[in-house]
């Protein structure tokens, strides 16, 4: 195992700025999917994986290009982005402690449609994909096995992806917008959030001038207070009055899903 920067697909960066905060990650199983390894199968993974720093802003891949790695994020958030021809892109999901971004990598594909953008800084697992055959060689039957996890893990997302498709139809920006907040906090676990208006509006899929009014709505309640790009949760509860059901029951698909309560930083 050894510790790289995202753009640095060679050597190791020493990433000396935050050594104790490496030293913790790789010891306290910060990401949700691997902590639900069984003892060999954590250490089959960790013997081929590497410790990487996400940069907010830096592009894992893009869609539809050929895929390399995986990441398992234990700090920061990554965002999926489905992008059409004309069309600024949309957020589809978002994946920090909970999970992985590259899910296509481990199920075999060598691309996705989709585009994988750091939102939120932090550490990573990082995989090669011709490294995880390795880890699937125990039967998917078999709890705690790399293959077992990481199909159930599946299933939670495509649970997810359903989800995610009525909420973008049925419900209301103020909404969407406290359930983004939510699962971005949940999963960066931070409460305060660096994203423009802008980058908001791409990433619900709205006009800027409907995040405006909606974050503005928000704030009037003191729910959250936001300035220039800066955006600090001040009132979860107050939050998760707003929100949708749908956020919720996010946290619930991945419970069931992963027969675990490992998942305690989503809702509820």
């Amino acid at each position: 195992m050894r510790v790289c920067a995202v753009s640095d697909c060679e050597k190791p960066h020493p990433l000396q700025h935050c050594g104790n905060l490496k030293d913790a990650f790789v010891n306290n199983n910060s990401n949700a999917l691997i902590a639900l390894l069984h003892d060999d199968a954590r250490q089959r993974f960790m013997d081929h994986a590497t410790v990487v720093e996400l940069t907010a802003g830096s592009s894992l891949w893009e869609g539809n290009q050929s895929t390399p790695y995986a990441y398992w994020p234990g700090s920061g958030m990554v965002s999926l982005m489905a992008t059409a021809q004309g069309a600024p892109g949309l957020e589809v999901r978002m994946v920090g402690s909970e999970g992985l971004a590259g899910l296509h990598t481990v199920m075999g594909f060598a691309a996705s449609a989709l585009t994988a953008t750091v939102q939120v800084s932090g550490l990573a697992w990082r995989c090669e994909r011709d490294a995880l055959a390795s880890q699937c060689e125990t039967g998917i039957a078999q709890a705690g096995s790399f293959a077992n996890v990481m199909t159930r893990y599946a299933g939670a997302v495509v649970a997810q992806m359903t989800s995610f498709a009525v909420c973008l139809r049925f419900h209301h920006i103020e909404q969407r917008l406290a359930k983004w907040l939510l699962m971005a906090q949940d999963r960066a676990r931070s409460s305060h959030l660096h994203v423009t208006q802008e980058a908001l509006s791409t990433l619900l899929g709205v006009r800027r001038v409907s995040v405006t009014n909606a974050a503005t709505a928000l704030q009037d309640l003191q729910l959250i207070y936001y300035r220039r790009g800066e955006i600090s949760l001040l009132n979860r509860k107050g939050l998760e009055a707003q929100v949708c059901s749908c956020y919720r029951l996010d946290a619930q698909l991945f419970r069931s899903h992963l027969r675990s309560t490992l998942f305690t930083g989503l809702a509820n």
